[in-house]
């Protein structure tokens, strides 16, 4: 899921006071941990959301805090694990890791559980996504390398 794609679908939930956690796909609960995200360890270019084990009495972020802090992110400059600036935009793919981890773990669905007597929370489901570079094959990205003089039109 991209940046962009997740803030929109967040925006739809009506209740954003409703807590918000990373689920597992075998029922796990993950608090996002909104002191660890930036520019993933896969690829610099594109960002991630940390998460924290779960502890007693925890207070998870809510909707609307997830909301700001993803916009927050557009068009911020964070440091690559190993050097360089990255700037992230609504277009960045968005992963779910560890500051020092390349997990090709992303959002898959999301579940809005705040109408149902069992659950008053919204879960953002996980799933192993398998990681596509932007640029390869993207016109659009490949024009803007060239006209940058970074790529050769033959390349």
């Amino acid at each position: 899921m991209k940046i962009g794609e997740l803030i929109i679908k967040l925006q739809d939930i009506k209740d954003k006071s409703k807590p918000i956690y990373f689920t597992g796909l075998f029922g796990e609960i993950y608090p996002i941990n909104k002191d660890d995200y930036g520019s993933w360890r896969g690829d610099y270019a594109e960002f991630y959301l940390g998460y924290k084990a779960l502890e007693d009495n925890e207070k998870f972020m809510n909707t609307q805090e997830l909301i700001d802090l993803l916009k927050s992110c557009i068009g911020k400059k964070f440091d690559g694990y190993k050097g360089g600036i990255f700037v992230m935009d609504a277009d960045t793919q968005l992963f779910v890791s560890k500051a020092s981890h390349a997990d090709e773990v992303s959002i898959i669905e999301i579940h809005d559980f705040s109408k149902t007597e069992w659950s008053n929370s919204i879960h953002l489901v996980l799933g192993k996504v398998e990681y596509h570079p932007r640029f390869v094959n993207d016109l659009k990205w490949q024009k803007q390398l060239i006209e940058l003089g970074i790529l050769k039109e033959d390349e």
